[in-house]
């Protein structure tokens, strides 16, 4: 027959040990349950607010320009927190006319089609840029 021998640590008994062993394992998963109260109850006051007004963070991106006949037509999209007009377009640091299908103000998330009647030449590079009416 085996025999079973059970440990005893000086000081005191093994289930001693276990509970303290049990109560430090328990310990970083009592820290974090906090952390995430705190965070979920308090969220934006631990971190702050920006303290730019909405309008500052206007941001349009251009997805995607093609090129047609005498025209450059811009796909942008309003990443911005708010709705965003267009105020003026620039192609290689100049100011032209345009037209903004379905309208110049872009809500938030939403794309339109900047038409740009423009001479342009193949091979030859283009820059166009997007101005907002904040700038």
């Amino acid at each position: 027959m085996a025999r079973v021998e059970s440990e005893v640590l000086p000081g005191g008994s093994a289930s001693g040990h276990r509970a303290s062993l049990l109560l430090l394992g328990l310990l970083p998963l009592v820290l974090l349950a906090g952390l995430v109260w705190l965070f979920l109850a308090k969220g934006t006051d631990l971190i702050g607010t920006s303290g730019a007004p909405p309008d500052a963070l206007l941001k349009l991106q251009i997805e995607r320009v093609t090129f047609a006949p005498h025209q450059i037509l811009a796909t942008v999209r309003n990443v911005g927190p708010v709705e965003a007009t267009v105020a003026q377009v620039m192609v290689n640091e100049a100011l032209w006319q345009f037209s903004v299908s379905p309208k110049p103000t872009i809500p938030r998330l939403a794309t339109a089609t900047v038409a740009i009647p423009y001479p342009w030449v193949k091979g030859d590079p283009v820059e166009v840029k997007v101005v907002t009416s904040n700038g």
